[in-house]
C-alpha cells in the first residue's frame, strides 16, 4: 500500500483554504470517504475539520491508530460521540456564527439535520463543489499513480489469453 505523501495533503488542503476563501466558507467538515482520503490520507469513520486559516484535524470515530499510522496529518485525535463535535471544533478555532461547508451532495439529510442541531449558531453552506473541481485536476503524484496502474493492467491483459 502506498501512503499519500505529506506534502501532498499540505498542497491540498492549502488548496482548498483558499478556494474557500473565494465562495465565503469559514471552514469544512468534510465526512465522505472518498474526500476524506483525498484529503487526509485514510479511509477511516472520521470528520476531517479544515477551518480557513490554521491546521486541520482529523477526528476519528473508530480506529484511532489506523488513522496516525496512514495520515500525514499533525492533529488526530478521537471522537467518542457526536455531541462532542461543537466543543472539539471550537477549541479548534471554529467560531460562533461563521460559514460552514459540509458535502451537501453526499450527505443523508437524516445526518444533515444531526449536524444542523449541533451547529444551530452557524450558517451551513455546501462545499462539494469547490472539492470536486479539485479532485478533477490531478497533481504529478496523481499522474505517476494512473501510470502505474495502467501498467499493471497492460500486464494482467497480456497474461489473460493465456488463461482463457
Amino acid at each position: 500500500m502506498r501512503l499519500t505523501p505529506a506534502y501532498e495533503i499540505e498542497k491540498r488542503i492549502g488548496q482548498l483554504q483558499n478556494l474557500m476563501a473565494s465562495v465565503n466558507l469559514d471552514a469544512v467538515l468534510v465526512m465522505q470517504s472518498a474526500d476524506l482520503f483525498y484529503l487526509s490520507g485514510t479511509f477511516q469513520n472520521a470528520f476531517l475539520f479544515i477551518p480557513r486559516e490554521g491546521k486541520p484535524v482529523l477526528l476519528v470515530r473508530r480506529l484511532l491508530q489506523r488513522a496516525l499510522d496512514l495520515s500525514p496529518l499533525k492533529k488526530i485525535m478521537p471522537l467518542g460521540s457526536l455531541r462532542e463535535l461543537p466543543s472539539i471544533l471550537k477549541e479548534n478555532g471554529l467560531k460562533e456564527g461563521c460559514t460552514l461547508g459540509l458535502e451537501l451532495d453526499v450527505l443523508p439529510v437524516s445526518f444533515y439535520s444531526k449536524i444542523k442541531g449541533l451547529f444551530s449558531q452557524m450558517t451551513l453552506a455546501d462545499c462539494s463543489r469547490i472539492i470536486r473541481e479539485m479532485r478533477a485536476i490531478k497533481s504529478p503524484y496523481e499522474l505517476e499513480i494512473i501510470q502505474d496502474v495502467a501498467a499493471m493492467m497492460m500486464e494482467a491483459f497480456k497474461v489473460l489469453p493465456g488463461l482463457i
